[in-house]
Formats: structure tokens, C-alpha cells, sequence
């Protein structure tokens, strides 16, 4: 799949650290591939010794464009998975590469779009659409096209209700839109 079990790694890593089991917590640390690991282990100044043991493995740039690579490869492997597609912007976003995310959603809508009926694009499709539309919103948001972005927040409140998966999620995601730009009505 897309998604990974570094979130759970990185528990067992903090548990070994407070119970001062360092060698042991030294041996997860080295597996830890995520950028968003990494940032984890730098924030927090306790966990210094467990990054800065190998400096070439902890380089926030060099994990990024990894981490983006192996998605990349993943999803050219698997390019009917609409959820890769959703991970993989989020990779782009995290690593501020906005209009290759922006890119990448508008092709996975375009191609869904020109799939004949009864061949859809994507596979098992219904339960990541509107994830797919909610992230494509919050990189246009990230460019400032304010206006673009909510017509793409409401598309993606719209496919949520009518998929009648997720009626509640991305209503909360349009009412943050609008909090945000200052219209709480």
C-alpha cells in the first residue's frame, strides 16, 4: 500500500527512549524513512542522539525526495489506485512542490473523466474520490486560488454526499474553508 507503519515504529522508538533502552532505540531510529519522522526526531531535542548517530540517513531533503520517488514508483506500478494518487500529493505538498501536486490531481480528474462507461479510471473508486478532490483543494488554497478552491471544496462536499460513505468529513472541511477566509456564516 501507500501508507506505512512508521507511526507505530516511532511509539515502540519513544517507549525505548524513556525506559533509557538507547541501543535498542538506536536500531528503530536507523529504519525510520519518513520525512515527517525525521521532523519528529529533530523538533524534540531528547531524541538529538538518535539522529545525529548517521547524518547521511537523516537528511530531511534527501528522505523527501525518496520518500517522493518510491510513491512515484509505487503508483506508476499501481495507477488505477486513486488513494496512491491522494498520498502522493501529499508527499508534494509537505515538500512545498505545489504545482506538481496541483498537476497530478488534475490529470487522475482528467483521466477519470475521459474513462469510458463501464471502465473507470480508477479502481475501487467511490472510497478516496472526494479525498482525491479535498487534497486538490488544499494545494489550490496553498497557491491563493481562493476561488478555485472552494468550487473544488464544494465538488468534493457534493461527492462525499452523494457516494453516501462520508456525509460528515468534508462538510466539516467547507465549513473550515470558509472560517478561514472569514465567512462563519
Amino acid at each position: 500500500g501507500f501508507y506505512s507503519a512508521e507511526g507505530l515504529w516511532f511509539g515502540l522508538f519513544e517507549i525505548e527512549v524513556a525506559n533509557s533502552n538507547t541501543e535498542q532505540a538506536k536500531e528503530i531510529a536507523k529504519t525510520f524513512t519518513l520525512p515527517n519522522t525525521y521532523i519528529s526526531l529533530r523538533i524534540d531535542k531528547r531524541y538529538r542522539p538518535y539522529t545525529e548517530t548517521d547524518p547521511t540517513h537523516f537528511n530531511l531533503k534527501a528522505l523527501t525526495d525518496k520518500h517522493i520517488d518510491n510513491n512515484r514508483a509505487k503508483l506508476r506500478a499501481h495507477p488505477r489506485q486513486a488513494e496512491g494518487v491522494v498520498y502522493l500529493m501529499l508527499n508534494l505538498i509537505d515538500a512545498n512542490r505545489l504545482p506538481e501536486a496541483l498537476a497530478l490531481g488534475d490529470d487522475a480528474i482528467a483521466r477519470a473523466a475521459k474513462a469510458p462507461p463501464g471502465k473507470p479510471a480508477f479502481g475501487a473508486l467511490a472510497a478516496p474520490w472526494h479525498w482525491l478532490l479535498n487534497t486538490r483543494t488544499r494545494v489550490l488554497e496553498k497557491l491563493g486560488r481562493d476561488a478555485e478552491s472552494e468550487a473544488s471544496q464544494i465538488k468534493s462536499r457534493d461527492e462525499s454526499l452523494a457516494e453516501k460513505r462520508d456525509t460528515v468529513s468534508q462538510r466539516i472541511n467547507l465549513g473550515d474553508f470558509y472560517y478561514e477566509h472569514d465567512r462563519p456564516q
